[in-house]
């Protein structure tokens, strides 16, 4: 059995077990990429992952995802589209390593963009 490294021996219960068998695939994979220096995790084996397939499929063509949110009517300066899209782009870079050069993130960043004002700020996520 491999030796667990010096922070986790200084903890009262070992973290490793759990969280590899997670079944959310991105917890175990950064848990054997960054705490265990495992050579063998495949970043294209998380990639590819369910979870990241069933985001993907809900992207619409011009690159957003639309929001389930019911206040649209209660707060119409609020554009939560733009609100969904940022925190699935989110989703998707820093738990799944998802990057510029994975499509559906090139789209998500053009419809992003496509909300920025002459000002250069995007409003919207929060009110105008």
């Amino acid at each position: 059995m491999k030796t667990l490294p010096k922070w986790a021996r200084e903890l009262n219960f070992d973290p490793i077990k759990p969280l590899l068998e997670s079944k959310v695939t991105a917890i175990s994979y950064w848990v054997k990429h960054d705490l265990l220096d495992d050579p063998t995790s495949e970043p294209a084996k998380l990639r590819s992952s369910s979870e990241v397939t069933k985001i993907i499929k809900r992207q619409h063509r011009d690159g957003y995802w639309k929001s389930k949110s019911r206040n649209i009517e209660k707060h119409p300066a609020q554009n939560y589209d733009l609100l969904e899209t940022f925190r699935y782009t989110n989703i998707l870079i820093n738990l799944y390593g998802l990057t510029r050069q994975d499509p559906c993130i090139g789209k998500a960043v053009k419809y992003l963009f496509s909300c920025q004002s002459e000002e250069g700020d995007i409003r919207g996520i929060i009110g105008e």
